[in-house]
C-alpha cells in the first residue's frame, strides 16, 4: 500500500473508495462508479446517491470541502508507527 493502513481502515466505504480511487486501486465496478459520479450532473448526482450515499458523500467533500482531501492525504502519508 502506499498510504498509512490504520488511517485508511478509520473511514467509511465511500472514502475508503475514493481513496482507492484516487490511488487507481479499484477494481472494474468502482472505477466505473467513480467515472459516473465523477461526471454526473445533478438530477444523475442525485440517483446516484440514492444508491451509493457514502460514496457521493466522500465526492462532495472531495470536491466542495476546501482543504478536506488535502488534510486526509497529509494522515494517509504519514508513516505507520508500528
Amino acid at each position: 500500500m502506499r498510504y498509512n493502513y490504520s488511517v485508511f481502515i478509520k473511514q467509511d466505504e465511500g472514502v475508503q473508495s475514493l481513496i482507492k480511487w484516487q490511488f487507481e486501486e479499484n477494481g472494474s465496478f468502482f472505477t466505473y462508479l467513480w467515472k459516473a459520479i465523477s461526471a454526473a450532473d445533478l438530477c444523475n448526482l442525485e440517483m446516484l446517491r440514492r444508491a451509493y450515499p457514502k460514496h457521493v458523500r466522500a465526492y462532495d467533500r472531495y470536491r466542495l470541502e476546501a482543504g478536506w482531501w488535502e488534510e486526509l492525504l497529509n494522515e494517509l502519508r504519514t508513516p505507520e508507527v508500528r
